[in-house]
């Protein structure tokens, strides 16, 4: 553990794991979003996520983020990255919680639920312990 920290700890390494999840997120983002190449300004400045927010707001924040951090990399920038990670998850729990209670009397397939649970504690503790990895020294 102490030499993955170590490694962590590099800058370089560091500023390529945020180009690394800049160039994932963008991937993810467009890959499914978008119906034609040609139709991609009008379906990302128009449309809004289930949320309610526009997709515009959902891929620049995130992006403007982790693009700072690649310039920058400072404690102040993961604290931010960081915190909208934490404030997401909690978002999620609450999102989750609420639409289950609003459709208490429907039937649900208890297996699929505690698997899509399960997975996301696993992916939520991974993701949340590689950011915990990347922070930077304080500067």
């Amino acid at each position: 553990m102490r030499k993955l920290k170590q490694f962590f700890k590099n800058n370089l390494v560091q500023r390529l794991l945020y180009f690394v999840l800049l160039i994932t997120y963008n991937f993810i983002f467009f890959n499914d979003r978008i119906p034609s190449i040609m139709k991609w300004q009008e379906y990302v400045f128009l449309n809004s996520s289930v949320l309610g927010i526009p997709y515009i707001y959902l891929w620049l924040i995130p992006s403007f983020m982790f693009f700072y951090q690649i310039i920058f990399n400072n404690f102040i920038g993961w604290m931010v990255i960081f915190s909208t990670f934490i404030f997401l998850i909690i978002f999620g729990i609450i999102k989750s919680v609420y639409s289950m209670i609003d459709n208490l009397g429907m039937k649900y397939d208890v297996l699929d639920i505690v698997m899509v649970v399960i997975i996301s504690i696993i992916l939520y503790t991974f993701l949340g312990t590689f950011l915990y990895l990347l922070k930077p020294n304080r500067k």
